[in-house]
């Protein structure tokens, strides 16, 4: 192991990625209302791993118990919600 070196690259050379579909957010637009909008760029493909959150945990993270959830393990840089813009979008 080197130190600084990116331990989920070297994961994801072990375990098979899942081809993902990522839109990055591009900014905002106000609509015909009013209301501001989401734009995203065109989808590129990236690899992730992506694993179920275990529902031993739901209750912890004040989840929907009616639902499924993963987390995305990726080396590409994906934002979430942050002030004044929306988070990127996986499928």
């Amino acid at each position: 192991m080197i130190p600084g070196s990116n331990l989920l690259a070297q994961a994801l050379t072990v375990i098979t990625p899942s081809a993902c579909l990522l839109w990055s957010e591009t900014g905002r637009t106000l609509n015909s209302v009013g209301q501001w909008v989401s734009t995203y760029a065109d989808p590129v493909t990236i690899y992730a791993s992506v694993q179920a959150v275990p529902r031993s945990v739901y209750k912890m993270l004040g989840l929907d118990w009616q639902k499924s959830y993963v987390q995305f393990y990726s080396v590409e840089l994906i934002a979430d919600l942050t002030r004044d813009t929306s988070g990127d979008l996986l499928e």
